[in-house]
């Protein structure tokens, strides 16, 4: 879903001496069953794993071997012991058999989720800098009622209200993928956000999901960072 926007490539975040609280935030939220690894990027050997990032910048091969590296150490917390984690050729993480997990990275620090596939059909993780939302952007990001919504605020939170919205479908989007399979636009999710919760009910219909239902998530904000998580149990 975010590919496309230059916005993003361009202001990556780069306050990773803030992503141990971040993290500390993120697992507070998570339910017992879901695991977190998170990396800070110093390293930059991606070890004997046999995943490739085909064409890529050397920036861009640092975050994938450092979401890995996250994913495994989330590994780890459930006692299992470190896997390879390849690329699919939709792009996505091939999540060992019997997990599923997701992973959001950013320059300096990326954080990974995961459970074990009998306790948990999709996961979803998002992190961003804790930045306006560009206003080139909002009428992508939002539906006119959520524009509304925001509207009702003070004017001096619409950026960071929107920013919200933004890293929410993110992680909706990666929740449900694994399930559905589908490519949608943000406007096809329509977000309801109560102070750090949040509902997103699906306005089309998917494989897995009809039109009408929803996906509850969590908003945690912590100095430098804003993050949101989903989590589909069984």
């Amino acid at each position: 879903m975010r590919d496309w926007m230059p916005w993003h490539v361009e202001r990556r975040c780069v306050l990773r001496a803030r992503m141990s609280d971040l993290a500390d935030g993120i697992g507070a939220v998570l339910p017992a069953s879901v695991a977190l690894g998170w990396d800070d990027m110093d390293e930059v050997d991606p070890g004997p794993w046999l995943e490739e990032l085909p064409s890529a910048s050397p920036q861009r091969q640092q975050e994938f071997h450092a979401g890995r590296r996250a994913a495994r150490r989330a590994m780890a917390k459930l006692d299992l012991p470190p896997l390879a984690i390849p690329m699919s050729k939709d792009r996505s993480p091939e999540w060992p058999a019997g997990l599923v997990g997701s992973i959001s990275h950013c320059q300096g620090a990326c954080v990974a989720i995961l459970a074990r596939a009998t306790q948990v059909r999709g996961l979803g993780i998002d992190v961003e800098p804790a930045a306006d939302l560009p206003k080139d952007v909002w009428d992508t990001v939002l539906r006119a009622d959520e524009l509304r919504d925001i509207h009702r605020q003070p004017p001096a939170t619409w950026g960071r209200a929107a920013l919200q919205y933004f890293v929410a479908k993110e992680a909706v989007y990666k929740a449900q993928f694994p399930v559905s399979k589908s490519l949608f636009d943000f406007h096809a999710i329509r977000l309801t956000i109560t102070r750090s919760d949040f509902v997103a009910e699906f306005m089309i219909s998917v494989a897995g999901f009809e039109a009408g239902s929803v996906l509850q998530g969590t908003l945690v904000q912590t100095q430098g960072f804003v993050a949101a998580a989903v989590v589909i149990l069984r």
